[in-house]
């Protein structure tokens, strides 16, 4: 798109509209799919799906909802990942305004996107709140990336192990451990990052405490969440982790968030944990069919994990932003995707800003989907907590 970064009547490339008009006169001019994907599509022996990432606030979200629907058209039934990374507003003068505009797009992008793809996973290109371990430079999009880059390739890792791996699941399996309901195609990426070596030492700590404790050999958790019988107050082992990439409420709703983010419950939840964190008893995973079962009746999270022991790479042009880790070449990491009622707090929030600023002729049908949208991540789950909150 080098040609058109001079073309004023595209910059600032901030309107949704501008993007899908972008895409509509390019694809006339080129058939974006043949010229651009079909090729690599023919070369896969065994095509899982196709990973888009996007913006997903500004005309790139335009641009890619379109692409998506082409995309959808013409590969059927093939899975189609979309990761929409959100930078939402800055400070200052005028940026108000600007986010008022990027989050009507995000609302655009969510309702668009989630209607064609197979799993859209939202994303805060600087999460809120980042844990003391973590030194980000926000406004250095080597650095913002590199984090995303680190969740994003460590939950998606299961995808990628040899054909003869029993640890290998395709980004469908994936798809079907999220998406429990049938309907439920938005998630939330987290992640914890450790330093191998404080892991490593961990581990040790507790074997020695567990040979200790001879009145309870094996007493001693690991890192990994707690085992099934432990769930049965419901939400306990979809614990949250350190990282949070879930875009947050519009600045104007967050009174609204914070009535729900405690009654959050989990649907479906995929766990990636790379390095020398501990697995499950082999007698836990025997009885999986069947504890899977017993939790879709109680109503309790699908879980799934998935363990290796090979770290995250640290490669030499890896930025510095985890300077306080022992380990100079890896990282041990656990990262998750989950469909959680979280998702019906963000997109009501989305709703009630469109609601009060899209036009009328897009106002009713837009508000009304992003509605049927939140439902899903509602039905058959009562929180008792968001009663009063319904307009």
């Amino acid at each position: 798109l080098n040609d058109y970064t001079l073309h004023s009547s595209l910059l600032p490339f901030e309107s949704y509209n501008t993007g899908d008009e972008l895409f509509a006169s390019l694809d006339r001019e080129h058939d974006l799919l043949d010229r651009d994907l079909r090729l690599w599509a023919e070369e896969c022996d065994s095509m899982q799906g196709v990973q888009v990432f996007t913006g997903a606030d500004d005309a790139w979200a335009g641009f890619a909802s379109r692409y998506v629907e082409r995309v959808r058209d013409e590969f059927g039934k093939v899975g189609i990942w979309v990761w929409g990374v959100e930078e939402g507003g800055g400070s200052g003068s005028g940026q108000g305004e600007k986010q008022l505009l990027r989050t009507i797009n995000a609302a655009r992008t969510l309702h668009d996107i989630s209607a064609h793809a197979s799993m859209y996973i939202p994303l805060a290109m600087t999460p809120r709140h980042l844990p003391s371990y973590v030194c980000l430079d926000r406004s250095s999009h080597w650095h913002t990336s590199a984090l995303l880059a680190t969740a994003i390739e460590s939950v998606t890792l299961p995808s990628r192990m040899r054909n003869d791996d029993q640890k290998r699941r395709t980004f469908n399996d994936l798809e079907a451990a999220l998406n429990v309901n049938g309907n439920q195609r938005i998630a939330r990426l987290q992640c914890s990052i450790l330093d191998p070596e404080e892991l490593a030492r961990q581990r040790r700590t507790r074997l020695r405490a567990a040979q200790k404790d001879q009145r309870a050999p094996g007493a001693e958790r690991s890192n990994v969440p707690v085992a099934e019988d432990e769930l049965q107050a419901g939400d306990a082992g979809a614990e949250d982790l350190d990282i949070d990439f879930f875009p947050g409420e519009p600045q104007s709703m967050s009174s609204y968030g914070r009535k729900t983010a405690k009654a959050a419950h989990i649907f479906g939840q995929i766990d990636s944990y790379r390095g020398n964190f501990e697995e499950p008893d082999r007698d836990h995973e025997e009885d999986e069919g069947y504890a899977r079962k017993r939790r879709r009746i109680a109503g309790l999270p699908m879980v799934e994990r998935f363990h290796t022991p090979l770290p995250h790479p640290l490669l030499p042009t890896f930025p510095r932003i985890f300077p306080s880790f022992i380990s100079p070449d890896s990282l041990a990491i656990h990262a998750s995707l989950s469909s959680t009622t979280q998702v019906a707090v963000r997109v009501k929030a989305l709703q009630k800003t469109v609601m009060r600023m899209v036009g009328f002729e897009e106002r009713e049908a837009l508000g009304n989907e992003l509605g049927e949208i939140a439902e899903a991540y509602e039905e058959g789950w009562d929180s008792g907590s968001d009663s009063d909150e319904d307009d």
